[in-house]
């Protein structure tokens, strides 16, 4: 007589996942995964978008300086893209953020500053792409589920249409322990996932 092989079950309850885990019909263990939204008042943006917290593109503070070597360096973007970067705050973690787009380091770990120690505080860094002036993207709902997070967006609108400005976002998302996680762009509007990204937190 073959084993029983063991069973695994996702419950939603009330905004929170329960894993089941099940072995010859006995319950081996139970898992709870708590889904966390995280406040548009903690993100950054460079639009203009209501609630959220304003990364100038020139200015003299350390994010300003970063983000303005970003749009220099790499002119119109036009691809999104999303990953893991480290950052004590805003500064460091926009210049981490910059890495990535201008010295060409990969996503696929969290990025982190060129020279001297990591960073423990993580952040989610989301680029939408290239429209007018305004908020041409919106924040609809940044979500943790375990190790998954989602950035839902949707159309916002546009002051200036002459004028191209790159929209990005950071996500303070704390410390994460070492694993494997999932970076996602869900557009609210078309119901559908527009971007995926796995990213690794070494030991």
């Amino acid at each position: 007589m073959r084993p029983a092989l063991p069973i695994t079950g996702f419950l939603l309850v009330s905004g929170t996942f329960l894993c089941f885990s099940f072995h010859g019909g006995a319950q081996v263990s139970k898992t709870k995964v708590q889904m966390e939204e995280i406040p548009l008042r903690e993100i950054y943006t460079t639009s203009d978008q209501e609630g959220t917290k304003k990364v100038p593109g020139q200015g003299g503070d350390v994010a300003a300086k970063h983000l303005q070597a970003i749009l220099e360096t790499q002119g119109l973007m036009g691809a999104s893209n999303a990953f893991l970067a480290r950052g004590k705050d805003i500064g460091t973690a926009v210049r981490a953020t910059r890495a990535v787009f201008v010295f060409g380091h990969s996503a696929d770990v969290p990025a982190d500053r060129v020279d001297g120690p990591k960073e423990k505080q993580h952040w989610v860094v989301a680029y939408f792409g290239v429209g007018g002036v305004g908020s041409r993207w919106v924040i609809r709902s940044v979500s943790r589920n375990g190790d998954r997070f989602r950035i839902t967006f949707g159309k916002g609108r546009i002051a200036e249409v002459s004028v191209s400005q790159q929209y990005f976002a950071w996500i303070p998302v704390g410390e994460l322990s070492p694993g494997t996680y999932s970076i996602e762009l869900f557009d609210a509007e078309n119901k559908q996932l527009s971007l995926s990204r796995t990213v690794t937190v070494p030991r």
